[in-house]
């Protein structure tokens, strides 16, 4: 009776640290494959200016320089949209201040 006891224990206790394990290999690779990818808010900021939305374009470039803020690249494209928004309102002009300081 003490083996047959011992014996599903184990495989409880396996099955739940196989389990446990598999879990975290699939959080490490999303993490390292989808959140951290900056060259996918790169291409999506670029599709945006392509659009001629650039306070979005703005959005995405931010998320891809924090990302990888030693990606001078994305830091570039950021500078270069920004130099071409502008507002048609001064109030409009104030909320950009607000949001992209």
């Amino acid at each position: 009776m003490a083996s047959k006891l011992n014996r599903k224990f184990i495989l409880v206790v396996g099955g739940f640290s196989a389990a446990a394990i598999l879990l975290l290999v699939a959080v490490v690779l999303v993490n390292q494959l989808w959140i951290k990818n900056a060259e996918r808010h790169i291409r999506s900021g670029d599709e945006l200016v392509a659009q001629g939305k650039l306070r979005e374009a703005i959005n995405m470039y931010g998320r891809a320089v924090a990302k990888k803020p030693e990606m001078v690249a994305y830091i570039e494209k950021m500078e270069e949209t920004l130099g071409k928004i502008v507002a048609d309102t001064p109030a409009q002009s104030a909320e950009d201040y607000r949001t992209m300081m």
